[in-house]
């Protein structure tokens, strides 16, 4: 595991309008693709880097994610 990341275990996940396409068929891969976004899980395993977060804490994944130290990212990335 990297420095600063962390392992999360998805609890669970939903389905939003945007997934429907993919459901459908009329976009995106046939095969091997997971639907679902804006999940929420347990963390597993933290980066010895990581101080906010630890082993158990449940965490949001939002369809915009962010580390939350940052107001926004440079475009370029």
């Amino acid at each position: 595991m990297r420095y600063v990341s962390s392992t999360s275990r998805v609890i669970v996940s939903d389905l939003l309008g945007s997934d429907l396409h993919f459901y459908r068929g009329t976009e995106g891969p046939a095969t091997g693709f997971t639907l679902g976004h804006e999940l929420l899980g347990e963390i597993v395993e933290v980066g010895k880097g990581i101080k906010r977060f630890k082993q158990g804490d449940l965490v949001i994944a939002p369809f915009s994610l962010s580390c939350g130290m940052f107001l926004s990212f440079p475009a370029s990335r």
